[in-house]
């Protein structure tokens, strides 16, 4: 189970990597003449680069070649560049395998307050991979990155409620926070939803609803129900 959920958090991030590097970034801009920005020092045009090479788009794929532009724009303060490096850090492409680097980047990528770095930096406590363990500390990253309205976050904040971890137990705020998932995209959220609104009572269900369909990313997170236990 935990090997599995891992493999979601990390596709989580890869498929992000998707999203953020088009094969070409701007209509009138080639890999090209994005090379010669990102050799420039353009810290943006590094990290497309890079994405382009994670990703295998308009570029042979190639993860050391990834790793190297990530730095150059972590090293830069890039939060997304930082949060990409640790990924490659943390399933060894295109650098040596290691959490405790992996760590060290989310940490500088979930302090600027990169939601998918906070994301990845909660799993670390989760499973103490290169992090002391700490379920407490996970939700609290879990939170921070669900409050920007991060998916893969408010599945696992999900997961914290359903079982106590990290968070007192409350079914209403696990339903409610994959009902919130649900719109925000996650299409596999109602499998799991619907599984915990059979444990719910029709005001608790109700209660559930209400939270989700009131919530929007940026808002205060909800932490306490009328209904629960």
């Amino acid at each position: 189970m935990v090997a599995h959920k891992r493999r979601i958090v990390t596709g989580l991030i890869l498929g992000f990597w998707l999203l953020a590097a088009p094969p070409f970034v701007h209509a009138e801009e080639n890999p090209t003449e994005l090379r010669a920005k990102a050799e420039q020092g353009d810290a943006e045009s590094q990290v497309y680069l890079g994405s382009l090479y994670a990703t295998g788009r308009a570029m042979p794929k190639d993860d050391a070649k990834a790793a190297f532009w990530f730095r150059k724009a972590a090293e830069q303060g890039r939060a997304d560049a930082q949060s990409h490096l640790a990924i490659l850090y943390e399933t060894g492409r295109g650098v040596p395998q290691s959490d405790a680097q992996a760590a060290e980047w989310l940490r500088k990528s979930a302090d600027q307050g990169y939601a998918p770095a906070q994301n990845s930096l909660g799993w670390l406590y989760t499973t103490g991979r290169g992090v002391p363990q700490d379920d407490v500390r996970a939700a609290e990253l879990y939170r921070k990155a669900a409050v920007q309205g991060d998916t893969g976050a408010l599945s696992l904040l999900s997961g914290a409620y359903q079982i106590g971890r990290g968070v007192p137990r409350n079914l209403v705020l696990a339903y409610a926070c994959l009902d919130m998932a649900f719109r925000k995209g996650l299409s596999t959220a109602p499998m799991f939803r619907d599984d915990i609104g059979k444990k719910l009572s029709p005001a608790q269900l109700q209660e559930a609803q209400t939270l989700a369909s009131s919530w929007s990313a940026g808002a205060p997170f909800p932490s306490e129900t009328k209904t629960w236990p």
